[in-house]
């Protein structure tokens, strides 16, 4: 038997993180229907609650709360 950490799947030489959007950063990735897209860029959103996030392969998406990310190491 496996345990939960084992058996997770990230992007190469990154690790998981649990952010807010004020928080992210270029390279970071977001797991999103269960693919990983990497932050190209992003836009305030005339607050820090939430952020226009530019995903590679992907385009914008708008994070508006905290949650777990991968971050490169």
């Amino acid at each position: 038997m496996t345990n939960a950490t084992e058996s997770k799947h990230y992007p190469p030489n990154t690790k998981p993180t649990l952010c807010t959007p004020e928080q992210m950063a270029v390279d970071d990735f977001v797991r999103l229907g269960g693919e990983f897209f990497r932050v190209q860029d992003m836009r305030a959103m005339g607050g820090s609650s939430s952020r226009v996030l530019i995903l590679e392969d992907y385009g914008p998406w708008v994070m508006t709360g905290k949650r777990e990310i991968y971050r490169p190491i």
